[in-house]
């Protein structure tokens, strides 16, 4: 029991990390655009 919630909790940790890495991805592109286009 206690292993399968422990494996739950990393998929979760997992999950929510590449959902941050995405974010920070997508604001570090949309920043750069943002930046070639005003210069």
């Amino acid at each position: 029991w206690l292993r399968r919630c422990t494996h739950y909790l990393f998929i979760v940790v997992v999950a929510v990390n590449s959902t941050l890495l995405t974010i920070n991805a997508g604001d570090y592109i949309f920043y750069t655009d943002w930046a070639g286009r005003s210069f």
